[in-house]
């Protein structure tokens, strides 16, 4: 998990309230291995850590922030530019779903989600709820994603 809610002006991890959402959700959903960095919102620090995570063969790697449209929000285009496959259906969802919780609003997010090599790769808006229900879509189809991804 990578969130840039340290350099979003609070500086201070215990303001982070999406990342520990994050965590919770996938150990309750019985992944063992669940780590969480702090990156700022930036292209090449987006794309070197979304690249190390490859290496390292990370099977899932989750982006929370920067999807929004205000100027500092760049890692849609971080993430986009390294994906092997997109998969437009998560975002479609995501924001359909969205909508349904938060109107018009829903309609702004630029939720993601593919494969760079091996991995998939997901990134979400920084609220805690964006989070949840992000993850909650991801948890319906990461077993068979993550399959698929192996035997390739």
């Amino acid at each position: 998990i990578v969130s840039d809610s340290l350099f979003s002006g609070e500086n201070d991890i215990t303001n982070d309230q999406s990342g520990p959402v994050a965590i919770e959700i996938l150990t309750d959903a019985g992944i063992n291995s669940v780590n969480l960095d702090y990156y700022p919102d930036e292209v090449s620090a987006l794309q070197s850590k979304v690249e190390w995570d490859v290496q390292e063969n990370v099977d899932l790697i989750i982006f929370i922030g920067g999807t929004g449209i205000s100027p500092r929000d760049v890692t849609y285009e971080a993430i986009l530019s390294k994906l092997s496959k997109e998969l437009p259906g998560f975002g479609e969802e995501f924001r359909r779903r969205s909508i349904e919780q938060v109107q018009g609003r829903g309609i702004l997010s630029r939720a993601l989600c593919g494969t760079f090599s091996k991995s998939l790769v997901v990134s979400l808006p920084g609220s805690p709820n964006a989070v949840k229900l992000g993850l909650e879509i991801v948890l319906s189809f990461l077993g068979h994603a993550i399959n698929l991804l192996r035997t390739s």
